[in-house]
């Protein structure tokens, strides 16, 4: 019987009955309704047992009806939502919030002579009481409708079964109110059955329970901007207004209230209503914190949505590598981190017709041949010709078919086609352990990632098929260029200090970075740095520091502060393996005070006057870890800023190890002792330009026709003697 009645709803469901002809018997029922309802006030009591039994009847067909218009639209929309945006979410809650409005207005019109099943004066106070009734069963329905459909949006592995009992609960709410629409004519107190008021408080426990559990995908406010943000908590708190004002405008201080009784002219709608109101309550209430815990960090996450999205910087990079096998390997390893998965591979289509796994992460190929046997797996991917979400691989007919036992721990995938030019060449999958464990924000970035990597591997394809190892030298060349292009182009004048810098790569992508950035206040703070190794990685988290120091210096108070920060963005985000030494140095005044921190960078060196005849070489070495080897609260607790007083004349020099792990023919090291020895034969009242000169020549002669081993890179200030 159950199967039958099952089957019957998916035929209904799926049939292609007009949503229309619903409506209108909807319409004719209601027209019926009302007009009998006129007869008994009429000609007998409104409140009679007969005039309620034909309510209650009637409101039922009318309910199934509406139920059914409402699972009929409910099925489209579930074939479309993940396609519906933040937009459509924003615009839906407002007309719930309008509705809500409504429902006060139409309240406060309603005479109190009403309540406590009161008597109704006249026939068009009756007609307005009916209008009342339509309109709260509408606006509880689409409350319903609103509610579940967003959770479905954001649903996990349990929102279809805790929907389930949801709507269940609901059902059971609304049969069990009939009995309370007579106990007036027993003259019976609500009260007077307690099993009935029992199961009805645990129903409702049960659903406020339900939509707390089921609100549990809140990713999505994170990346709103912070305007959006403080409008959607604006509304969530009107939500909640309205929610505890109708429990209260509904539950009347003494017996049934105005609006209850209106709203019990069709059957069930007070209590749909409350239960609409009641669920919404939960929901807003983690939505409003969910909002107000992202808030501190909403400034750091709109950047990074526009920026970081690993896209800018993934162009940087990938532009500068000419090696396919390389390539591959990286946007392979980048897609997994940026996805958060457990394993990837991709896969090239050769041009006979074979197939072969260029690279993967996590896994083997004998882990892929033994999930797709037949080949099925690779047809099913050569398929889709732009970026596609599995959330759920037990819901999909082709892919809970292979044999996964052979990776027991995927439960969802994100497929990305690779291309060169117009041809197919290869395919990207990412694995994640978790049932919609990705969303659409993941793949939003993995689409605007494949555009970067199909330009990036036809580049890489035409450079490997094409030139020879010559040409092969000057693409490294080439791409040395991009790398410099990443530093500063110019310096800017800061007032009370001259200034001049150098950057010479050991390799043709260098690791290596200095830059001058303005803070809060205004006030300049000179940067050098330095990313472990050397090359492809290097280059790209150069790339990546860059983006961030940018997206910070204008919110950072202070040198110590800007170190800070950085290593609160990128500590878990990047490799293991890579951490960035980093120094910040921020000139205060134009009377030459500076503060001075370092994250595990080499020291700072001054060259002082003390006298116009005596002068002096001060190493500067304040407390500090590297960028990214510790969590913020050990990293800031190590963290040391001090002040430095300069006077006229005074040299400040900040320098990488690659300067003083210089290393001649004879495997001598250029030392401190050397640079020191540059800055004592510096004449006094010199121009930075003149020191970075003289530190230039010295450290080539020095290496004579010894290849460097590590990028050797050089700021450095002098104090004018006008200030």
């Amino acid at each position: 019987m159950i199967n039958k009645i099952k089957q019957k709803y998916k035929e209904f469901i799926t049939s292609e009955l007009n949503t229309s002809y619903i409506v209108l018997v909807i319409f004719v029922l209601w027209s019926v309704k009302i007009a009998g309802d006129l007869t008994f006030f009429t000609f007998t009591d409104i409140y009679s047992f007969l005039a309620i039994t034909w309510r209650i009847i009637t409101s039922i067909f009318i309910l199934l009806l509406l139920t059914l218009y409402f699972l009929k639209n409910f099925q489209e929309s579930f074939k479309t939502v993940d396609s519906l945006s933040t937009s459509n979410y924003f615009k839906e809650l407002k007309i719930l919030l309008y509705i809500s409005l409504a429902i006060f207005v139409f309240n406060y019109f309603l005479p109190d002579e009403i309540q406590n099943y009161g008597k109704i004066q006249n026939i068009w106070l009756l007609i307005y009481i009916e209008l009342v009734s339509i309109f709260s069963t509408v606006t509880g329905f689409y409350i319903l409708s609103f509610l579940l459909k967003w959770l479905l949006k954001r649903k996990h592995k349990r929102t279809k079964i805790y929907i389930q009992i949801l709507i269940t609960s609901i059902i059971s709410m609304i049969i069990l109110e009939a009995p309370f629409h007579y106990y007036h004519i027993r003259s019976e107190d609500l009260t007077s059955n307690s099993l009935l008021i029992a199961l009805s408080v645990i129903l409702i426990i049960s659903m406020l329970s339900i939509v707390f559990l089921t609100t549990r995908k809140n990713n999505w406010i994170a990346v709103l901007p912070k305007k959006k943000k403080w409008s959607l908590i604006l509304l969530y708190l009107i939500g909640i207004f309205f929610s505890f004002a109708f429990i209260i405008l509904s539950s009347g201080s003494d017996g049934e209230s105005k609006f209850s009784m209106a709203a019990q002219f069709t059957f069930g709608t007070d209590t749909l209503l409350f239960i609409s109101y009641f669920c919404l309550l939960p929901y807003f209430f983690k939505l409003i914190f969910s909002t107000i815990v992202t808030l501190p960090t909403t400034s750091f996450l709109e950047r990074t949505n526009t920026e970081i999205s690993s896209l800018t910087y993934l162009n940087r990079v990938v532009s500068q590598t000419i090696d396919f096998d390389k390539l591959i390997d990286t946007v392979t390893a980048l897609a997994l981190q940026t996805c958060r998965g457990i394993a990837s591979w991709t896969e090239i289509y050769n041009k006979d017709n074979s197939i072969s796994i260029a690279s993967t992460q996590f896994l083997n190929e004998i882990n892929i041949k033994s999930l797709d046997t037949n080949n099925n797996l690779s047809n099913y991917l050569q398929i889709f010709e732009k970026s596609v979400l599995i959330p759920s691989i037990k819901e999909d007919n082709t892919l809970k078919q292979l044999n996964w036992s052979a990776l027991p721990l995927v439960n969802s995938m994100i497929i990305v086609p690779l291309r060169t030019g117009n041809r197919r060449i290869g395919t990207l999958v990412i694995l994640h352990p978790d049932e919609y464990g990705m969303d659409e924000d993941d793949l939003k970035v993995m689409e605007a990632f494949a555009d970067n990597i199909n330009l990036a591997l036809e580049n890489a394809k035409l450079v490997q098929d094409s030139i020879d190892k010559e040409r092969y030298r000057r693409e490294l060349v080439l791409a040395r260029e991009m790398e410099e292009k990443l530093l500063p182009k110019a310096l800017p004048e800061i007032e009370g200090f001259t200034i001049s810098a150098f950057s010479i790569p050991a390799n043709e992508v260098g690791g290596d970075y200095y830059d001058i950035v303005k803070l809060k206040s205004g006030k300049f703070c000179v940067l050098i740095g330095d990313v472990s190794g050397k090359g492809m990685s290097s280059a790209f988290y150069m790339a990546q520091l860059k983006g961030v120091v940018m997206s910070l210096a204008p919110e950072s108070l202070s040198a110590s502060d800007l170190l800070k920060r950085i290593n609160k963005t990128l500590y878990g985000k990047i490799d293991k393996q890579i951490y960035i030494t980093l120094s910040a140095l921020v000139v205060e005044n134009v009377e030459g005070t500076l503060t001075f921190s370092r994250a595990g960078h080499m020291p700072l060196m001054v060259k002082t006057n003390i006298s116009d005849i005596s002068q002096e070489i001060k190493i500067f070495r304040p407390n500090g870890l590297g960028i990214s080897l510790a969590n913020n609260l050990i990293f800031d607790k190590w963290l040391e800023e001090i002040k430095i007083e300069t006077n006229p004349g005074d040299i400040i020099v900040l320098f990488t190890d690659g300067i003083n792990e210089l290393r001649n023919s004879s495997n001598d090291e250029f030392g401190y002792v050397s640079l020191k020895q540059i800055l004592e034969n510096s004449v006094y009242n010199i121009r930075a330009d003149e020191v970075i000169n003289n530190l230039k020549d010295s450290l080539l002669q020095y290496l004579g026709d010894n290849t460097a081993h590590d990028d050797m890179t050089v700021v450095v200030l002098v104090k004018n003697s006008n200030y």
